[in-house]
Protein backbone atom coordinates (compact mmCIF):
# COMPACT_ATOMS: atom_id res chain seq x y z
CA UNK A 1 0.00 0.00 0.00
CA UNK A 2 1.66 3.47 1.45
CA UNK A 3 5.18 2.03 1.26
CA UNK A 4 4.92 1.08 -2.65
CA UNK A 5 3.66 4.49 -3.19
CA UNK A 6 5.92 5.73 -1.61
CA UNK A 7 8.89 3.87 -3.22
CA UNK A 8 7.04 4.53 -6.38
CA UNK A 9 6.95 8.80 -5.21
CA UNK A 10 11.07 8.65 -4.19
CA UNK A 11 11.58 6.91 -7.88
CA UNK A 12 9.89 9.37 -9.82
CA UNK A 13 7.77 6.12 -11.34
CA UNK A 14 4.78 7.74 -9.62
CA UNK A 15 5.14 10.71 -11.69
CA UNK A 16 6.35 9.51 -15.21
CA UNK A 17 2.69 7.29 -14.18
CA UNK A 18 0.54 10.64 -13.92
CA UNK A 19 2.09 12.17 -16.98
CA UNK A 20 4.46 14.75 -14.82
CA UNK A 21 8.08 15.83 -15.38
CA UNK A 22 10.42 13.77 -13.49
CA UNK A 23 11.56 14.71 -10.27
CA UNK A 24 15.04 16.20 -9.49
CA UNK A 25 16.66 13.55 -7.97
CA UNK A 26 20.04 14.74 -7.64
CA UNK A 27 22.08 14.41 -4.60
CA UNK A 28 22.37 17.51 -2.50
CA UNK A 29 25.58 18.82 -1.40
CA UNK A 30 26.39 18.20 2.03
CA UNK A 31 28.97 19.46 4.68
CA UNK A 32 29.34 16.47 7.64
CA UNK A 33 32.38 17.99 10.20
CA UNK A 34 35.38 15.35 10.29
CA UNK A 35 33.90 15.08 14.23
CA UNK A 36 30.64 14.46 13.36
CA UNK A 37 31.47 12.03 10.99
CA UNK A 38 33.39 10.05 13.72
CA UNK A 39 30.86 9.87 16.39
CA UNK A 40 28.09 8.70 12.94
CA UNK A 41 31.07 5.96 12.23
CA UNK A 42 31.02 4.84 16.10
CA UNK A 43 27.11 4.88 16.05
CA UNK A 44 26.94 2.97 12.94
CA UNK A 45 29.66 0.23 13.82
CA UNK A 46 27.05 -1.42 16.84
CA UNK A 47 24.46 -1.90 14.05
CA UNK A 48 26.59 -3.12 10.59
CA UNK A 49 23.95 -4.27 8.45
CA UNK A 50 21.87 -0.77 8.56
CA UNK A 51 21.91 2.36 6.35
CA UNK A 52 22.23 6.18 7.61
CA UNK A 53 18.92 7.93 6.89
CA UNK A 54 17.75 11.33 6.94
CA UNK A 55 14.60 12.61 7.48
CA UNK A 56 13.47 16.22 7.66
CA UNK A 57 9.93 16.23 7.94
CA UNK A 58 7.25 18.61 7.21
CA UNK A 59 7.84 21.17 10.23
CA UNK A 60 12.14 21.04 9.08
CA UNK A 61 12.81 18.59 11.97
CA UNK A 62 15.61 16.79 10.97
CA UNK A 63 16.72 13.24 12.65
CA UNK A 64 18.83 10.62 11.54
CA UNK A 65 17.74 6.68 11.80
CA UNK A 66 19.86 3.66 11.33
CA UNK A 67 17.94 1.13 9.20
CA UNK A 68 17.87 -1.26 5.86
CA UNK A 69 17.97 0.21 2.56
CA UNK A 70 14.87 0.21 0.30
CA UNK A 71 16.80 0.84 -3.14
CA UNK A 72 14.95 3.99 -3.66
CA UNK A 73 16.64 6.37 -1.97
CA UNK A 74 18.53 9.52 -2.85
CA UNK A 75 22.63 9.40 -1.31
CA UNK A 76 24.76 12.12 -0.40
CA UNK A 77 28.14 11.37 0.73
CA UNK A 78 30.15 13.85 2.98
CA UNK A 79 33.24 13.15 5.28
CA UNK A 80 33.21 9.72 4.40
CA UNK A 81 29.94 8.53 5.40
CA UNK A 82 26.71 8.14 3.17
CA UNK A 83 23.30 9.91 3.68
CA UNK A 84 20.35 7.94 2.36
CA UNK A 85 16.92 10.45 2.00
CA UNK A 86 14.03 10.18 0.22
CA UNK A 87 12.88 12.64 -2.41
CA UNK A 88 11.13 15.52 0.04
CA UNK A 89 13.99 15.30 2.29
CA UNK A 90 16.85 15.61 -0.73
CA UNK A 91 14.87 19.27 -1.88
CA UNK A 92 15.18 20.26 1.95
CA UNK A 93 19.00 19.36 2.77
CA UNK A 94 20.39 21.19 0.47
CA UNK A 95 23.33 22.94 1.85
CA UNK A 96 22.69 21.09 5.30
CA UNK A 97 25.49 21.11 7.92
CA UNK A 98 26.32 18.86 10.69
CA UNK A 99 28.53 18.98 13.27
CA UNK A 100 29.43 17.82 16.85
CA UNK A 101 29.05 19.96 19.69
CA UNK A 102 30.24 19.00 23.61
CA UNK A 103 29.74 21.87 25.97
CA UNK A 104 28.24 22.41 29.45
CA UNK A 105 24.48 21.07 27.98
CA UNK A 106 25.89 17.85 26.89
CA UNK A 107 27.06 16.60 23.49
CA UNK A 108 25.49 15.81 20.30
CA UNK A 109 25.12 16.21 16.58
CA UNK A 110 24.13 19.82 15.55
CA UNK A 111 22.00 19.70 12.34
CA UNK A 112 21.84 23.55 10.05
CA UNK A 113 19.28 23.61 7.25
CA UNK A 114 19.66 26.53 5.34
CA UNK A 115 16.57 26.25 3.05
CA UNK A 116 14.38 26.20 6.29
CA UNK A 117 12.09 29.02 6.71
CA UNK A 118 13.25 32.00 8.70
CA UNK A 119 12.17 31.34 12.55
CA UNK A 120 9.34 33.29 13.55
CA UNK A 121 10.50 36.90 14.55
CA UNK A 122 9.75 39.06 17.56
CA UNK A 123 7.40 42.13 17.08
CA UNK A 124 6.75 45.10 19.28
CA UNK A 125 3.20 46.77 19.47
CA UNK A 126 4.56 49.65 18.14
CA UNK A 127 5.87 48.16 15.12
CA UNK A 128 2.51 46.25 14.71
CA UNK A 129 0.56 49.60 14.88
CA UNK A 130 2.78 51.27 11.75
CA UNK A 131 2.25 47.78 9.86
CA UNK A 132 -1.13 48.12 10.23
CA UNK A 133 -0.97 51.76 8.81
CA UNK A 134 0.84 51.11 6.22
CA UNK A 135 -1.48 47.38 5.23
CA UNK A 136 1.49 45.71 4.62
CA UNK A 137 0.84 42.56 7.64
CA UNK A 138 -2.38 40.11 7.98
CA UNK A 139 -2.96 40.24 12.09
CA UNK A 140 -4.78 36.89 13.23
CA UNK A 141 -5.99 36.76 16.36
CA UNK A 142 -5.99 33.68 18.46
CA UNK A 143 -7.75 34.48 21.78
CA UNK A 144 -10.61 32.49 22.49
CA UNK A 145 -13.99 34.56 21.81
CA UNK A 146 -14.44 35.50 25.43
CA UNK A 147 -11.07 37.20 25.56
CA UNK A 148 -11.90 38.68 22.03
CA UNK A 149 -15.04 40.47 23.55
CA UNK A 150 -13.00 41.64 26.86
CA UNK A 151 -10.47 43.45 24.65
CA UNK A 152 -11.74 43.54 20.76
CA UNK A 153 -9.09 44.05 18.23
CA UNK A 154 -10.70 45.09 14.80
CA UNK A 155 -7.45 45.23 12.49
CA UNK A 156 -6.92 41.31 13.05
CA UNK A 157 -8.86 38.28 11.69
CA UNK A 158 -9.94 35.80 14.04
CA UNK A 159 -7.73 32.54 13.58
CA UNK A 160 -10.76 30.31 12.50
CA UNK A 161 -11.44 27.83 10.00
CA UNK A 162 -12.14 30.23 7.27
CA UNK A 163 -8.94 32.27 7.92
CA UNK A 164 -6.75 29.08 7.97
CA UNK A 165 -8.33 28.46 4.52
CA UNK A 166 -7.29 31.68 3.46
CA UNK A 167 -4.04 31.84 4.74
CA UNK A 168 -3.24 28.75 2.79
CA UNK A 169 -4.02 30.16 0.02
CA UNK A 170 -1.43 33.20 0.32
CA UNK A 171 2.41 33.23 -1.06
CA UNK A 172 4.45 31.86 1.44
CA UNK A 173 6.04 35.16 1.90
CA UNK A 174 2.83 36.95 2.77
CA UNK A 175 4.01 38.79 6.23
CA UNK A 176 1.74 37.25 9.09
CA UNK A 177 1.60 38.25 12.61
CA UNK A 178 0.04 36.35 15.23
CA UNK A 179 -1.31 38.25 18.35
CA UNK A 180 -2.99 36.43 21.63
CA UNK A 181 -3.11 38.21 25.11
CA UNK A 182 0.73 37.99 26.28
CA UNK A 183 2.43 36.50 23.38
CA UNK A 184 2.60 32.81 24.55
CA UNK A 185 -0.17 31.15 22.84
CA UNK A 186 0.52 33.80 19.54
CA UNK A 187 3.75 32.08 19.48
CA UNK A 188 2.56 28.46 19.47
CA UNK A 189 0.31 29.15 16.45
CA UNK A 190 3.71 31.23 14.60
CA UNK A 191 5.25 28.30 15.12
CA UNK A 192 3.03 25.96 13.30
CA UNK A 193 2.63 28.41 10.43
CA UNK A 194 6.17 28.67 9.81
CA UNK A 195 6.35 24.74 9.96
CA UNK A 196 3.88 25.17 6.99
CA UNK A 197 6.81 26.95 4.68
CA UNK A 198 6.10 30.54 5.77
CA UNK A 199 8.96 32.76 5.68
CA UNK A 200 7.72 36.15 7.21
CA UNK A 201 5.96 35.16 10.43
CA UNK A 202 6.07 37.44 13.46
CA UNK A 203 4.55 37.47 17.15
CA UNK A 204 3.52 40.23 18.56
CA UNK A 205 5.42 40.20 21.79
CA UNK A 206 2.93 41.09 25.17
CA UNK A 207 -0.12 40.34 23.02
CA UNK A 208 -2.98 42.88 23.11
CA UNK A 209 -2.21 43.50 26.86
CA UNK A 210 1.12 45.00 25.74
CA UNK A 211 -0.52 47.22 23.18
CA UNK A 212 -3.38 48.50 25.76
CA UNK A 213 -0.17 50.29 27.33
CA UNK A 214 1.67 51.46 24.60
CA UNK A 215 -0.28 51.84 21.89
CA UNK A 216 -4.11 52.59 22.52
CA UNK A 217 -5.13 52.79 26.59
CA UNK A 218 -8.39 52.50 25.58
CA UNK A 219 -8.47 48.52 24.80
CA UNK A 220 -9.39 47.74 27.87
CA UNK A 221 -6.84 45.14 30.18
CA UNK A 222 -8.08 41.74 31.67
Amino acid sequence: GSDIIGGMYNSGELHELLGQPKPDRSAPQIQISAAAAEAIRNGMAEDPGSSLHLQIDGRWQASFMLKPAQGHEIRAESGGIEVLMDLATAQKAKGMRVDWVDDVRGSGLTISLPQAPAGVRPLSVEDLSARIQQGTITVLDVRPERDRQLAPFPAARVLDAAAVAEIGALAKDAPLAFLCHHGVSSRQAAEHFRGLGFTQVYNVEGGIDAWSQRVDASVPRY
